[in-house]
């Protein structure tokens, strides 16, 4: 970010964080335009809130979005607080109804018993009068305040002229952060349009593997495929042929000391290759070592600086290698 200062926390503005945040904000906005419910809006609220506190929005967007987030919400109750509060006086009305109005504790009935006839007008059932006022609500105040309640409880409502307006505000709050954020990273689009699923595989390189294969990889192996699919994805394929080789290469080291007990010390890939060859019969012999034997030379070939290989060269070599990887893992076992 380009506004930072000593008391930000330690952690970072995320892209994905920016990106919830202003989804959320731009929800606001849009309830301009179409309904939303009074939840919807409010867990838009909470997920803002929620992402200021998850990520370390430096102080001055930090309190931007505060100071407006207080305006929508009327600071202390929400943007819902005086529908909400008639709502509640909605419900404890009927509530008071029920215990003035109903039967008469005990209490009441010992201290007033049954009334005399003067007091039998005013204590006893109420005359007409005091029908309309303290009883049973006449139709119309019955259907207003239904309406009401239904309207409050379950209808869905548009944003009046002051919450759209604070939206707006809000939504633009965002594209500040948004436009801070993406200044500072460095956007590379995907190269790659090959057979293999390039996002899918960047994000887990696993996929391209068995689980049983990766599994049994080495941390060095695994890194060096991993940057081998990234540069490949990223339409760098020399690169990738490099790393997945050297992963091929440091296989077969492994399958050289484990089939002839001896250290590899200074020999090269092919020599490795031509010694491993020597210890079995030509009836016997692997079918991998032939692999190994073109990977060898396509290697070569990459080492030279008047030969560049392609993206599908690179795609099939990372394929190659990964067979490759199979048949040397299954020696070993």
């Amino acid at each position: 970010m380009s506004e930072i200062d000593q008391d930000r926390s330690s952690k970072t503005v995320t892209l994905p964080a920016a990106l919830r945040l202003g989804w959320n904000l731009m929800r606001l906005r849009m309830a301009g335009r179409y309904d939303f419910t009074a939840l919807g809006i409010h867990n838009c609220y909470d997920s803002i809130i929620e992402t200021l506190d998850e990520t370390g929005f430096d102080s001055k967007i930090r309190s931007d979005v505060e100071y407006q987030m207080e305006f929508m919400t009327n600071v202390k109750g929400g943007l819902f607080e005086d529908e909400a509060k008639k709502l509640k006086e909605i419900e404890m009305s009927d509530d008071e109804t029920s215990d003035e109005e109903g039967i008469p504790d005990d209490e009441t009935s010992d201290e007033e018993g049954i009334p005399d006839d003067e007091t039998s007008d005013e204590e006893g059932i109420p005359d007409d009068e005091t029908s309309d006022e303290e009883g049973i609500p006449d139709d119309e105040t019955s259907d207003e305040e239904g309406m009401e309640y239904q309207r409050i409880k379950k209808q869905p409502r548009q944003a009046t002229e002051f919450e759209k307006e604070k939206a707006v505000t809000l939504s633009v709050t965002w594209q500040r952060i948004l436009t801070e954020e993406l200044s500072e990273e460095v956007r590379i689009t995907l190269q790659h349009r090959g057979a293999i699923d390039s996002e899918r595989v960047m994000n887990d390189p696993a996929t391209l593997f068995q689980d049983e294969l990766w599994g049994a990889l080495p941390e060095k192996s695994k890194s060096d495929l991993t940057e081998s699919i990234n540069a490949l994805c990223f339409g760098l394929p020399t690169c990738s042929v490099l790393l997945s080789l050297r992963t091929v290469e440091r296989h077969l080291q492994e399958w050289y000391r484990d089939e002839t007990g001896r250290t590899i010390d200074d020999r090269t890939f092919g020599q490795t290759l031509s010694e491993l060859d020597d210890q079995f019969e030509k009836d016997d012999r692997p079918l991998i070592l032939s692999h190994l034997e073109y990977l060898k030379d396509r290697r070569n070939q990459v080492a030279h600086p008047e030969l560049v290989p392609n993206e599908r060269e690179a795609e099939s070599t990372l394929i190659m290698v990964r067979e490759t990887l199979f048949e040397i893992q299954s020696q070993l076992e």
